[in-house]
Parts: structure tokens; sequence; C-alpha cells
């Protein structure tokens, strides 16, 4: 089997090298606003009534023409299948291998916490899905509608929507679930998924007992209401951790332990799913085996040709590029590093490019000592040279931050002039000086945890430790893998490798993702500000067709960096490697693998 494989090259690269060391301007395409169909359509009527004074019947033929032109909304589109490929052409065996670079995380569902290596959306569907071009195309739901400013969403679930243990996927079930994976005792990304959504500040804060925006109409129509405006919300309803699993499954389990205790091993294949496929084992790293089989419930129209998926987790770049290039993994996710580099000079053709608008990083801690002290925390922004960090650790796979700037270039509103912490070594020692430790050699020691990291992230902290000596004379940085391996003990970390960002390019993300209280990076950051989580609302609550729209953000997003919370090592290019033999697979920006249209052809 792949893992047992996995551990075969491990021990011999061991052995033989001592390798293992272990997602555009202003003008660019808006997201569209939502709005029904209806609505614009007796707009337009009256307007053209109006003006051209022409009968009833024409106007109702140029409303049509001019509302499949015109009409900006992220409406749900049927998503085209593949061609079914002819028997000939497939291999007699439709066993999926994959490989990940990334882990699967610990639950509460498998996935849901962003691990990509348990494939959460093959067995849990979020309410819509995202296809490969960023179109809205339907998941556990078949259509959405809007009130006219944006508040209120009626959400229609597909009549045929079943779990795999034969019962109805109903909108309490999808109710219930969201109250309990978004409670504050529980692993979740409940802010970065639904904050918008009324009633979850007070959820999340123990105020209420439920969250007040999410109602039961009906068994098939649940009713989502915001606490403000936001337009593009349908696109926050196809997030991976949007995800409705059965609540009964996981209801007596209390404790993190219990919670993941559910699915673990071989109770995976006891996990009631709504997706094309069901687990039948799932252990996480270090052993890291993930098996799946069709769910044989799967109520979809169509029904995937894969018939079982095997994966495993490795961590070094190296291994992995043996087993790809060895034919004995049929994609990975991803490679990385010089190993991706030396495949893509000799099979350029099997790198894949997802959608990307976020950026590799690492968080201080503004509430540990030393990096509590801003002052110093500029100063170690103001001596990195971030394009020498980017092209030294990713050698040239990624794009290097712009002086530090939180906002990548894929992204709307992206203001190339904006470098906020470009290399200044004056400026740098200028904070310093500011700071409580006036030279290098007085600033106690920083900590810097890499958690796992795949190996250019390790060496993008190598290299910034460096320019920190070189520029500051700090000599006294500590890095280890894991909290435990600090010699002054745990619970003293300064700054945390890890990534940040958006999964859609929607510029707001970014501000709450970094310093939103209830963003993803609050968790590293410890930051929080009352003022600047209203200002990040109001953005988030904006237009983004507004001509305001980029002025505002980044306007909130000076106040953000000036805070200097997070250090972007690197804007990520998101690549996959695909085998020339593995058909019709692609990734979407809402994690949905077209799994679907995937097959195995003859080699």
């Amino acid at each position: 089997m792949l893992h047992n494989r996995r551990w075969q090259l491990l021990l011999g690269l061991l052995a033989v090298t001592g390798l293992l060391v272990l997602v555009a301007a202003c003008g660019a395409t808006p997201t569209p606003e939502v709005r029904t169909v209806e609505k614009v359509v007796t707009q337009m009527v009256t307007q053209i009534v109006e003006k051209e004074k022409v009968v009833q019947q024409t106007v109702v033929v140029v409303v049509k023409e001019t509302v499949q032109v015109q009409v900006e909304k992220p409406v749900v589109v049927t998503a085209t299948p593949a061609p079914t490929p002819k028997d000939a052409e497939k291999s007699s065996t439709q066993h999926l291998r994959l490989v990940f670079e990334g882990g699967m995380g610990n639950g509460p569902v498998p996935g849901l916490d962003i691990g990509a290596a348990a494939l959460p959306v093959q067995m849990f569907l979020p309410l819509f899905l995202l296809d490969s071009g960023g179109k809205l195309i339907p998941g556990l739901a078949t259509k959405f509608e809007a009130n006219a400013d944006n508040t209120v969403f009626k959400v229609f679930i597909d009549p045929k929507a079943t779990w795999s243990d034969g019962k109805t996927i109903t909108a309490k079930d999808i109710v219930d679930w969201y109250n309990w994976v978004y409670h504050p005792s529980h692993v979740s990304l409940a802010a970065t998924t639904y904050g918008s959504v009324k009633g979850m500040t007070d959820y999340l804060d123990k105020k209420a007992d439920k969250i007040e925006g999410f109602k039961v109409l009906d068994d098939k129509t649940l009713e989502i209401t915001l606490a403000a405006p936001q337009g593009w919300f349908p696109f926050q309803m196809a997030y991976v951790w949007a995800a409705p699993a059965r609540v009964e499954q996981f209801a007596a389990a209390t404790t993190k332990e219990e919670i993941t205790a559910v699915w673990l091993k071989t109770k995976a294949k006891d996990l009631i799913v709504s997706g094309p496929f069901k687990p039948t084992y799932l252990e996480p790293e270090p052993a890291a085996i993930y098996t799946w089989v069709q769910n044989p419930k799967w109520w979809g129209d169509k029904k995937p040709i894969i018939q079982s998926i095997e994966g495993t987790t490795i961590r070094d770049f190296q291994t992995m590029l043996l087993l790809f290039e060895n034919g004995e993994v049929d994609a990975a996710l991803q490679l990385s590093g010089p190993p991706a580099v030396l495949l893509q000079k000799s099979k350029p053709d099997v790198f894949k490019q997802s959608p990307a608008f976020a950026y590799f990083a690492q968080f201080f801690n503004t509430t540990k000592a030393p990096t509590d002290d801003i002052n110093l925390r500029k100063a170690l922004l103001f001596a990195i040279d971030w394009q020498k960090v980017a092209d030294v650790s990713w050698e040239g796979q990624m794009i290097a931050t712009n002086g530090g700037s939180l906002l990548p270039p894929t992204m709307p509103c992206y203001d190339a002039s904006y470098a906020p912490y470009k290399l200044d070594v004056a400026k740098a020692k200028d904070f310093l000086s500011k700071s409580k430790f006036p030279t290098g050699d007085k600033v106690p020691k920083i900590r810097v945890l890499t958690a796992g990291s795949d190996p250019p992230r390790i060496r993008a902290a190598q290299i910034i430790q460096e320019m920190w000596r070189t520029n500051l004379g700090i000599e006294n940085v500590e890095i280890k893998n894991a909290e435990t391996e600090f010699q002054d003990g745990q619970g003293l970390v300064n700054v945390r490798v890890a990534s940040g960002g958006a999964s859609l390019p929607i510029p707001a993300l970014i501000l709450n993702g970094a310093a939103g209280s209830k963003g993803s990076a609050n968790q590293f950051t410890q930051y929080s500000n009352p003022d600047m989580d209203k200002q990040i609302s109001a953005v988030l609550s904006m237009d983004t067709k507004d001509p305001k729209y980029c002025g505002e953000f980044q306007k909130v997003m000076t106040q953000i960096q000036d805070q200097a919370l997070i250090m972007p090592t690197a804007y990520i290019r998101s690549y996959y490697q695909v085998q020339p033999w593995l058909k019709g697979f692609d990734r979407s920006p809402s994690g949905w693998y077209t799994t679907m249209d995937t097959y195995l052809a003859k080699r």
C-alpha cells in the first residue's frame, strides 16, 4: 500500500542523504453583487417602458437578453459534466492514490479544521460549491434567493439530498450542526465562515444559546439572516467549513479527544456523510493513513468513476518527488521547494495551478515579551529583505511580498506602490532604539515555532533569523518545530510559522483574517481591538463595486499593518502535480476536487 512505500522511502532517505528535516488593481473584475433576478427585471422593464415607449411583449424580450449580459451576481449555475470516457480509455483499476503535504487535522470533522488531506468536501458537501473557475454551483442546495439589501438569504436544499445512512438531509440538520460545530467550546472556523451571520458574535461570546441568524422554514428551506448587508455572502456558503455533518454522531462528545474518537481509525467507516465518497479508515500523522470508497447512498445525478481513494501525508518533498517520479502516486497535493523546481524542469505539464489569495507568514504574539513591544516588531519587519526570503526559500516558486504588505497581487485593490516595511536598516535600528531594547544584544530571546511546517517555510524562518542578526545584531533567536523543544519550556512562543490571507478574492477577508478579534490570525497574534473590529465590519459590509471600496479597504489595511502583527514571507502561488494518466482532476477555491469527472486512463 501507499503508506508502506512511504515509510520505506523515508527510511531510505534518512539513511542515504539525511534529507528528513522534517492565494490587481481596483479595475479588476469585482466579486458580483447578489440580487434576485426578478427585482432587476422589474426595474429594467420600468426603465425601458419609460424611455423607449415600446410594447410590453418587446420589452420582455429585451429584458431577457439584457439580464443574461449585464446582471452581475453569484448565480448558481449547473456544472457542465465532462464527457463520459469510453471503456477502452479507462484503466481497469479506478483506485486513486494521493499524497498530501498538509495534515488532516483532528476535527471535529476530519478536515474541517483546514486539513486538506481528509478530502472533506468529498465526504461533507457545503450548501454550494465553487467550480474551478470560481462560479457557484449546487452543493447540498440547488439555489438561493436574496432580499433587496442582501441581508436575508433563503436557501433551497436539494430534494434528493440524503445522508449515507439513508436519512433525508433537512434544514434542521444543518441548523443543528451549525449551532453545535460553531459553539465556542469546539474547534471551528465560525468567524471565517459565518462571522457575518446575525447573532454569531453573541454566540461565540457565550451571550446566546443559539445562533439567531439560522432559521428553519421547512424541511428543505433554510433562511440565513446577516447582521449587515453582504452581497457576496453566497460564496461563504461554499466554504469547506460550511459543510454540515450529523450532529447526533458528535453531540455526546465533549473533549477534543472524544470528538476525534468519533471518526478515528476504523470508526471512520461508520461516519455518516453527504458526499460522493465515504471514509473506511482515517488516521492522522504520524501514521497518516486515509482511505475512502464510493458512498453507496450517494444521491447526486452523476456517479463517480473512481471506485476508491488512498492517501497519505508526506512532509519531506524529496520523498514526495520520488513517489511521483516512480508513478506510485497519481497526484501530489502539493510538491514544493527544490524538488518541485527539479520536477518542473523535466515535466512542466504535470503542474496545475489552483487559485490562491493568501500568504505564507510568521505571526507575532503581541502578548508575549519581547514581541509585545510594537517598536521591536517594527524593527524586526524593517530588517527583512522580502525578495531574498522568497527567492531563496522557495527558489522563485512563490511571489515575494511587497515590502511586507498582506495583500497579494492576485487580489482586487492591490497597490504596487504600497510597501509598508520595505527593507530599511536605518529605520529598523531607529525603531529598535525606541523599544525597550535599544540594541540587538539587549533583546531577550525570541522563540520561533515552526510547528510541522514544510521545509521552505522553515528555511524562511532561518533566513529571517540571519537578517535580524546581520542588520540588528540580534543573536538570541531560537527556532523549534514543537513547543516542548524550547529550552525554557512551553507558553513562551513569540513567533508562529503558519499561513494567512483569504480563500476568496475579497480584500476585506484579508483584513478580518489578519486583525479581526475572531479572525484566523488571532489565535497566534492575540491582537484584539474593538474599534478595529468595527472598521473591518464596515468594509466587509461594503459592495465591492462601490467606487469607494478600495479606498476604505486601504485605509483600514494601513492601520492594521501599522500594528506590525504579521511577517508575510511569500504570497502563495498554489500548484499541485497530476500524472498524465489522471484525467479530469481539478480543484476549486472552495476545496472541491472534481472527482465526479476524474478517472484513471490506461498508461
